[in-house]
């Protein structure tokens, strides 16, 4: 992982310090995965689509996988993609089968497809 991909990872944790749980790198594909609270998922896909350091403007896609044996069983998956700044970054959620999400429709209009 380059440190460029590093510090920018260091620096979403330091302006959302109360949505972001934990920080996950891939040192092979310089991923940076984030993971969130599941109550704070609109907020933190605003701040990344709006913020002048990320402008994470297009969803790549959302996608969900299931671990049956947890107690919050469902792993929601956000990618996005900054052109700006030519970086992805994954947001991760998890939920039960109660717990509902906020849309993120009005934020990014491809969201209605995965939603």
């Amino acid at each position: 992982m380059s440190n460029v991909h590093i510090n920018f990872a260091e620096s979403l944790a330091k302006m959302l310090p109360h949505s972001i749980y934990k920080i996950v790198y891939s040192d092979t594909t310089n991923d940076i995965s984030l993971i969130v609270p599941h109550s704070c998922i609109y907020e933190v896909i605003l701040f990344l689509r709006d913020h002048q350091t990320t402008q994470f403007k297009i969803l790549s896609d959302i996608t969900a996988v299931d671990f049956p044996d947890r107690v919050n069983r469902f792993e929601v998956v956000y990618n996005l993609l900054s052109l700006r700044y030519n970086i992805r970054v994954t947001v991760k959620t998890v939920v039960n089968e109660i717990t509902s999400l906020d849309s993120i429709v009005t934020l990014h209009n491809s969201a209605n497809w995965y939603e």
